[in-house]
């Protein structure tokens, strides 16, 4: 079955474009042509995306990524590495000391590692501890550019229904520009987007409600 995109036109005036399609093209002249759908093109490149429940035992496997997400912020922040050669995350135990607060998620592509998602319940850019907060967000570059994350944040998302908060730092323009995409297209354009300065650091905050499942 052949998977195509129909486009029905009628020509105003001869199209030497049209040349290489060897299609003869007359003033007046309706026609349709077929072009591969690239509905279907993303659809063969695009990997089968499932989160997967971090547990404790995959501790240092979690620990692991998180080095090379460490060292993509380290070109916007002031990161350091410890005497041991790592820049480490000091809270990372508490995703299982508190996981009625916490959830982090492994992201897999066709079942093999392709970052993680760190979620918490209550965040620093809201006064309302219910709400959800991204609070870290990986994908390995090797799979970026590909929909993953954007599928991943949307599946994360749908799995703690509520009222959501992602923040991003402007100097980040990169992820300014990744979440204001993915949440505009998850909400559906309804979503909220403001300016908020903590500590310094200036950050484009994101909220809106996750979908009912």
């Amino acid at each position: 079955m052949r998977c195509s995109a129909l486009i029905y036109v009628t020509c105003e005036k001869p199209h030497d474009g049209l040349a290489r399609a060897s299609v003869d093209v007359r003033r007046g002249a309706d026609v349709i042509l077929h072009f591969p759908c690239p509905a279907r093109m993303l659809c063969d490149a695009m990997p089968s995306i499932a989160l997967q429940p971090v547990g404790q035992e995959a501790a240092p496997i979690l620990a692991n990524l998180f080095e090379f997400y460490c060292h993509d912020l380290s070109a916007h922040f002031a990161l350091r590495i410890g005497a041991d050669g790592r820049f480490g995350y000091p809270h990372l135990s508490l995703y299982w000391e508190q996981p009625e607060s916490r959830f982090a998620f492994f992201i897999m592509a066709d079942n093999e590692l392709a970052g993680f998602a760190l979620a918490t319940r209550g965040s620093s850019a809201t006064r309302d501890r219910s709400d959800f907060d991204v609070a870290e967000f990986f994908v390995l570059r090797m799979h970026r550019r590909l929909g993953i994350g954007a599928v991943a944040a949307a599946q994360l998302w749908d799995r703690l229904p509520g009222h959501w908060v992602v923040r991003a730092a402007i100097k980040n323009e990169a992820a300014v520009v990744f979440w204001r995409r993915a949440v505009s297209n998850y909400a559906r354009d309804e979503h909220i987007e403001r300016t908020l300065t903590v500590n310094g650091v200036t950050r484009q905050v994101f909220e809106f409600e996750s979908h009912t499942v």
